[in-house]
This record gives structure tokens, C-alpha cells and sequence, in this order.
């Protein structure tokens, strides 16, 4: 879901769709689109297609009947595979969070599949993550949106499986809209969980066997092993290194390394790259990188509490003048109201007008003495 002046969609090798659909054929983008105009679809208005990949494609489009954009996601699946993936979708259709994008109708006609979804006008984070990081309050500020969703879904069972910027969206009014629920869990193959399988038997799954995209996966998820919501808060932990940092923690140059650096837990630490930042914000940031789920925050609420707390502590810090007792601030503050004093006199009574007033209280006094002398004079006559 991205404007329409972005780059124009390409598959991605990587993706979930060409993954664990690549034994599909994958109609063309006028095959697709004759079908959408054919179908129950019909009241929509095809403007633009914005992704595709084995799985299908997304496309903009405009609801005719209420007058608005949405956003029409294509999946292309077995007809054995259509009870379940639907039943799952109509689960996530039912997450409401201004921070999750909202899933408007599902629909089916013949083998083909659509999610109606929410537009958003805006840009995915990894387009406006600058190559330095972005800076700390914006970073908190997104943080504890993209916690709130997790915690709101996690909450109701479900999990994304596929956080990672792309599938990350920031509207026009700096709002966070995650996209994509649980959509790669629709066709991700069951796994044993960690707890099922010995260490020996741990080894590594071929990258492109694996649901998801291997730069943002938790370790347990490249072993193939089940994952649950701690996975996801593993690779949130990934997302906000990149977003204090403008690099990702664990890199390679193939898909293997990246995957064996995250399955060793290898990362340059946050301390190292960005010392400045609060030692509150880099202790999250590790606790979330780590590599047994066990060791991590278990649960988004956990989580989000600590990084409101960060938060607050970051936008309600006392400066040196805030922290000083108020007897030493009025200490302090004589001299300088002593020397404000002395310099507005100055201004409110130049050195000529003090003159004036100097003269004029002279004769003043002259009259007085005069008057005096008089009167004495007038009293020893009579």
C-alpha cells in the first residue's frame, strides 16, 4: 500500500508468496484484473497494481459503491487450502486498531481469493529510515504505536509472523499502520516447537524454505521451529535497531550468513553504535534481540510499559535549573535582579533627567528656606 508515485511493484525472491507458491502459476495482471471485473468484484475500480508475487497480487483500487480507496490483495491458493486460509483471514478481519490496517471484506470467486483491506496514504518505514537513524523522540513515538498493535493482536491469538518495515506503514498524519496480519501464517507450514526439538537436531532451514523475510526472522523461525508472539517482538526488536541506527544488527552477504548471525545471536551492540543513546532504550532493544525466546519481553505489553516509561522520562527531564532547590534559586537570582534593577533605572532615568530632577529638588529646597526666613520675619514684625 504505497502512493502511486513509488516504485513500481517487483517480485521479491524473498517473499512468502514466491516461496511457498512457486509450483503456482500466477495469472497475468490483465487475467487478474478481467477476473475482478467479472466477479463479485465488479463495484471495484482497478487503479493501480502496487506488489505480485507467486501468491497474487495487490492492487489500489476504488470501492464505486462507498466512494473510497481501498486496497484488494489477490491470493491465489489450493482449493484445499481456501476453508482454512479464509476462516484464518476472517479472524484477523476482526482485529480494530488505529494502528493495524483495517481488513474490509473477504471474498471468493471461483479459485481465486480477494482481502478487501484499508487504504493508507503514506509511505512504508523502511523509505523515510535515514541512513543515520531517525531521531530518538520519533523512534519512541512509532514504538509505542507498533507495540500497542502487537498487543492488541497478540491479545486475540494472532500473530503477524512477518514484522519488518515494508509491512509497516506511515500515513501522511505520522500514524503507524501495520499491515498484513497474519497473513504469512496463512501459508506457513506447521513446525515442532522449540520445546520438541533437541539441541543437536537444531540446524539451520534452507532460507528459501522459510515463511517470512530471513533479515527480520526470529532465530526459532530459521530452525523451521513453531513460533509464537515472542517472535514477533524478536523481530520488532530488529526494526527499531534499524530505526535508531539506519542499519540493520544482523548482516551477511547471503541469505545463509544473515541467518546463522541471527541464529548465533552476532550483532554489533546499540551501545557500541549509538553510546548516546538512553542506557533504558538499549537495555529494551537487547533484551528483545535475544536469542532464547525465554530471555526476551514476554508479552507487547511488557514491553510497551517500559518504553512509555523511557518516553516520559525523555520528554519530562529536569535541566540543571529544574533540578536546584527553590531557596538556591532565589540565591541565585538576587544578583541578577540586582543588576536588571540597576540597568533599567539607567534606561527609565538618563543621566540627564537625573540631573534635572537633582536641580529642581535644589531650588526646591531654596524655595523652602526662603519662605521660612520670610515667615520668621513677618512673625518677629508683628
Amino acid at each position: 500500500m504505497i502512493k502511486d508515485s513509488q516504485v513500481k511493484p517487483s517480485i521479491d525472491p524473498l517473499s512468502i508468496a514466491d516461496t511457498q507458491f512457486h509450483h503456482q502459476e500466477l495469472l497475468s495482471e490483465d487475467e487478474q484484473k478481467a477476473q475482478l471485473n467479472n466477479s463479485s468484484m465488479a463495484h471495484f475500480k482497478i487503479i493501480d497494481i502496487l506488489g505480485k508475487g507467486g501468491m497474487g497480487a495487490v492492487y489500489k483500487a476504488k470501492d464505486l459503491a462507498l466512494e473510497r480507496y481501498v486496497a484488494i490483495k489477490t491470493l491465489r491458493i489450493s482449493s484445499t487450502e481456501q476453508p482454512l486460509i479464509l476462516a484464518e483471514a476472517k479472524t484477523i478481519s476482526k482485529l480494530n486498531h488505529p494502528n493495524i490496517v483495517t481488513i474490509y471484506d473477504i471474498a471468493r470467486d471461483g479459485d481465486a481469493n480477494f482481502i478487501v483491506m484499508e487504504w493508507v496514504d503514506g509511505n512504508p518505514l523502511n523509505t523515510v529510515i535515514p541512513s543515520q537513524g531517525m531521531a530518538l523522540n520519533k523512534v519512541l513515538d512509532y514504538a509505542k504505536q507498533m507495540v500497542a498493535a502487537l498487543a492488541c493482536a497478540h491479545q486475540q491469538q494472532i500473530i503477524h509472523h512477518d514484522i519488518k518495515p515494508q509491512n509497516i506503514m506511515l500515513d501522511v498524519n505520522g500514524r503507524i499502520k501495520i499491515l498484513d496480519f497474519g497473513i504469512s501464517a496463512l501459508v506457513e507450514p506447521e513446525a515442532p516447537s522449540v520445546e520438541q526439538v533437541k539441541p543437536q537436531q537444531q540446524s539451520l532451514t534452507p532460507a528459501l524454505a522459510i515463511a517470512g523475510s530471513p533479515q527480520y526472522m526470529s532465530p526459532e523461525k530459521i530452525q523451521g521451529l513453531a513460533s509464537d508472539t515472542r517472535s514477533d517482538l524478536f523481530s520488532l526488536g530488529i526494526v527499531l535497531y534499524e530505526m535508531l541506527t539506519g542499519v540493520k544488527p544482523f548482516l551477511g552477504l547471503n541469505i545463509k550468513q544473515i541467518t546463522q548471525a541471527i541464529s548465533h545471536g552476532k550483532y554489533t551492540p546499540l551501545a557500541e553504535l549509538k553510546p548516546q543513546l538512553p542506557p533504558e532504550l538499549i537495555a529494551v532493544v537487547d533484551k528483545l534481540l535475544q536469542k532464547a525466546p525465554a530471555e526476551r519481553y514476554q508479552t507487547a505489553k511488557a514491553l510497551g510499559q517500559d518504553i512509555d516509561a523511557i518516553a516520559e522520562k525523555i520528554n519530562h527531564k529536569k535541566n540543571w535549573w529544574q533540578q536546584q532547590h527553590w531557596l538556591t534559586q532565589a540565591f541565585l537570582l538576587l544578583p541578577i535582579i540586582a543588576i536588571l534593577g540597576w540597568s533599567i533605572r539607567s534606561v527609565l532615568f538618563p543621566p540627564s533627567t537625573q540631573d534635572l530632577i537633582a536641580r529642581q529638588l535644589v531650588e526646591s529646597k531654596k524655595v523652602n528656606v526662603q519662605g521660612y526666613k520670610k515667615a520668621i520675619i513677618t512673625l518677629k514684625k508683628g
